[in-house]
């Protein structure tokens, strides 16, 4: 773990009229770490303990969604505005391409199966943990995801 401190409160940026609060990390290629839609969610509440391991070799970005944390409140929330929302964000960050992850509760199934369509990807299962992988796990999670996003098939 690096000496990144994280605050729960980060930058505000304007992502298409929805004003975000971002957190940001780091130097090198962006990593986008984007936090799923349950009660209380937050870049914060999701990734601060991943922040600082990945910040070590990476430039990371955790915005709220819209609807989360210090993120705007504008209603009508579901992919469409998010996706929306991301991909003003990465325009306002001037950013092309990045690396990404979408939490979201997806069963094994259905991990299996996107994993055999997603091209140099890994699964990894984590046993005796719930939803929250990258907190109930948080060094095996971090050591697997900075090892995944150095690869040399990864960069560039």
């Amino acid at each position: 773990m690096t000496d990144v401190v994280l605050a729960e409160v980060g930058e505000s940026i304007d992502a298409d009229g929805i004003r975000t609060n971002v957190l940001r990390a780091g130097e090198g290629a962006p990593v986008v770490l984007v936090h799923g839609s349950g009660p209380g969610v937050t870049a914060y509440a999701n990734w601060r303990l991943t922040v600082p391991d990945l910040a070590a070799r990476f430039r990371v970005i955790a915005p709220d969604m819209a609807g989360f944390g210090r993120s705007d409140k504008p209603g009508g929330y579901g992919m469409k505005l998010w996706t929306g929302q991301l991909l003003a964000l990465l325009d306002a960050l001037d950013l092309e391409k990045v690396h990404g992850r979408d939490d979201q509760v997806i069963p094994l199934a259905n991990s299996a199966r996107l994993h055999t369509l997603i091209e140099r990807s890994e699964l990894h299962v984590f046993g005796r943990c719930g939803h929250w992988t990258q907190i109930e796990w948080a060094a095996e999670f971090n050591q697997l995801l900075v090892r995944f996003l150095g690869r040399p098939d990864r960069q560039g």
